[in-house]
């Protein structure tokens, strides 16, 4: 397969590949066509002859979770059929923790929070409300505030639903908007930090999971903890803002 793959390799045994998804790549296919992430671990699987498409029919690698094309982190990739349906059980049955972390807009108190949200898919985005809205769906977010500095805060996300575009509109919603996040985000304060950092997307890392109780294929992964670190423009603006 004349396919280039340039992803990090955050964790990978027979069963799982994790790998750390960089901005500005597409997990699943859409209408065009880019080389997507999955397109990249086939090909690194393929030169590794754990998969070849001449000979499977049924399965080809997949990933177990999506993130958004501008979302920075960990993505699980399962190798054969067992593995993803064990992965997805995991997730469908919430013994799979997801983490991400963010630098938002004002000040945020640790919580469960909940709300409701609603797609509008001519435009691809949400909206959240407080109540159930038509066609609505719940979410559930918990934030865990690292650290508070005059109009910044950095936290962490457990993600309990999983939601598209949930993180970004909900914290939106509660007032404390994603650093350069070009759709929910603050425009006056994304401005700022394109012209100082050249940081033209939304500053949010899935970048832990931790596994907990695990199907029998993958009884092995029980307690198991993936990170990845930083990427360095993370770095460079949590280092100037919280340096304090």
């Amino acid at each position: 397969m004349n396919i280039e793959y340039n992803f990090q390799i955050a964790y990978e045994d027979e069963n799982i590949l994790v790998v750390e998804k960089a901005s500005d790549v597409l997990v699943h296919p859409d209408e065009g066509k880019e080389y997507t992430l999955t397109d990249q671990v086939m090909a690194y699987l393929y030169d590794k002859l754990e998969y070849d498409p001449n000979n499977e029919k049924t399965f080809a690698p997949s990933p177990c979770n999506r993130l958004d094309r501008n979302t920075e982190g960990l993505v699980i990739f399962a190798k054969n059929y067992e593995s993803l349906r064990a992965v997805n059980q995991c997730i469908r049955e919430g013994n799979l923790e997801k983490y991400y972390t963010t630098i938002v807009k004002g000040r945020i108190q640790d919580g469960t929070y909940r709300a409701y949200i609603y797609k509008d898919h001519r435009t691809n985005k949400v909206r959240v409300f407080e109540n159930k809205v038509r066609d609505s769906k719940e979410i559930i977010t918990r934030v865990i505030n690292n650290e508070s500095i005059g109009i910044f805060s950095h936290i962490d996300i457990e993600l309990i639903t999983g939601r598209s575009h949930q993180i970004r509109a909900h914290l939106a919603e509660m007032g404390n908007p994603i650093l350069g996040d070009p759709k929910y985000g603050d425009k006056k304060a994304n401005s700022f930090f394109v012209n100082k950092y050249g940081l033209e997307n939304q500053l949010l890392v899935a970048y832990k999971l931790v596994f907990k109780k695990c199907p029998e294929k993958i009884k092995y992964l029980e307690n198991k903890t993936i990170t990845m670190p930083l990427p360095s423009q993370f770095k460079k603006i949590k280092k100037d803002l919280f340096k304090i």
